[in-house]
C-alpha cells in the first residue's frame, strides 16, 4: 500500500508540475559524419601520402625478396633438370629456400604490423584533435550524446538531434 501511495503521490506532484520536468527534455543529442569530417581535414592528406609512400616503400622490399626467391627456385629447377646438382645438394638448397620463405612471410607480417603502428602515429593526432574540438561542442553546447552518422546503423533515427558538423569545423578552423 505504500508503495502505491508513493507512486500515486510521484504522479500527482509531477503531473502539477512539482518535480522538475526539464531533466526530461533537457537531454540534447547531437550527430555528426565522422568520415566526412575527417576527409576534410588538411592533415590528413599529407598523412594518408607519408602512409602511402610508406605502404610502397615496405611492399618494394617484400617484392624485392619474393623475386629473389623465384629466382632461386628456378635456377634449383635448371640445375635439377640439367642434372648439375647432387641430391644432398638439393636437399640444402630446399632447406635455405624454405628459411628465405619463411623470412619473406615474416617481413610481411611484420610489415602488416608496422603498416597499423605507423597509421597510429599519423593519424592519432588528427584524431586526438578532432575528438577534442568535438568534446568542446558538447560541452559548451550541453549534449548528452553526440552520434558519428558515418558508421553503418550507429544512427536510426537523428528527428530529434542536430548535426553538430558546422560546429566541430568553426572549433578546428575549417
Amino acid at each position: 500500500m505504500r508503495l502505491f501511495n508513493f507512486i500515486a503521490c510521484s504522479f500527482l506532484l509531477f503531473s502539477l508540475g512539482i518535480l522538475p520536468s526539464s531533466q526530461l527534455h533537457a537531454q540534447k543529442f547531437g550527430h555528426l559524419n565522422l568520415g566526412n569530417l575527417l576527409e576534410g581535414m588538411p592533415d590528413r592528406e599529407q598523412a594518408d601520402k607519408e602512409l602511402i609512400a610508406y605502404r610502397d616503400e615496405l611492399g618494394n622490399k617484400a617484392a624485392a625478396m619474393e623475386e629473389k626467391l623465384q629466382k632461386a627456385v628456378q635456377e634449383l629447377y635448371a640445375q635439377i633438370e640439367q642434372g648439375t646438382i647432387s641430391q644432398l645438394q638439393v636437399q640444402e638448397r630446399q632447406q635455405t629456400l624454405q628459411q628465405e620463405q619463411q623470412e619473406l612471410q615474416k617481413y610481411e607480417q611484420e610489415s602488416l604490423l608496422n603498416m597499423e603502428k605507423k597509421r597510429r602515429e599519423l593519424l592519432g593526432p588528427i584524431l586526438d584533435k578532432v575528438q577534442s574540438a568535438i568534446d568542446a561542442v558538447g560541452k559548451e553546447n550541453n549534449y548528452q550524446f553526440i552520434f558519428d552518422s558515418s558508421v553503418m546503423n550507429a544512427l536510426l533515427f537523428a528527428k530529434e538531434s542536430e548535426d553538430v558538423m558546422p560546429l566541430v569545423k568553426a572549433k578546428l578552423g575549417l
